[in-house]
């Protein structure tokens, strides 16, 4: 298989790590102080700036190689890429069903409700949700292939109970780091409210 799609030198993890850092940190500085520095930009798109700067930089982490960049790296590497797509595309598909039964579960919450040009940054960090989960997602399963590749099916020879079995740790933190996703959402609508 052919590709024009390199990746970045080991030495730009650390560059990367502190961009997402500094891009998560000032998001934070952001909510708490609700400051703002470009006074014609509203509160929204100053936060969407900081989340787009800490979301490119979990991007460009994951384009990293590591150190030893060989094809146990780079089969746990497609593997995590695999699951990642499969995970981010379970949660578009669950958040646009939710999205559309929402009208018909709460119908008066609709009476009135218009966007307005303060709800658009809002609208656009609802977007970066998706790629943001991806790349998380994507993070959180090639460091957990790394640090425990006696538990990774390389070959896809073991059967799902199998699975389950040798792999209980990761299946139960993915359980709750998705109920703590679906909680967040939850609580992040009720909030918008």
């Amino acid at each position: 298989m052919t590709s024009t799609f390199k990746l970045a030198d080991h030495k730009y993890k650390k560059v990367s790590i502190i961009t997402a850092a500094a891009g998560f940190s000032l998001a934070i500085a952001e909510l708490l102080t609700e400051s703002i520095i470009f006074p014609k930009l509203s509160f929204g798109f100053h936060l969407q700036i900081c989340l787009f700067i800490g979301i490119m930089g979990l991007i460009n982490l994951a384009m990293c190689k590591e150190k030893e960049e060989d094809e146990r790296v780079k089969a746990i590497r497609a593997k995590a890429m695999m699951q990642g797509f499969i995970f981010t595309c379970i949660v578009v598909l669950s958040f646009s069903i939710n999205v559309s039964m929402f009208p018909f579960i709460a119908p008066e919450a609709f009476i009135g409700i218009t966007a307005g040009k303060e709800d658009y940054p809002y609208i656009g960090m609802l977007l970066m949700a998706f790629p943001a989960t991806s790349v998380i997602s994507y993070l959180a399963l090639f460091n957990y292939g790394l640090r425990n590749d006696e538990n990774w099916d390389y070959n896809d020879t073991m059967t799902p109970r199998e699975n389950i079995i040798r792999n209980k740790k990761y299946i139960l933190l993915r359980t709750v780091i998705s109920l703590i996703i679906l909680a967040a959402l939850i609580i992040w609508g009720r909030m918008s409210k």
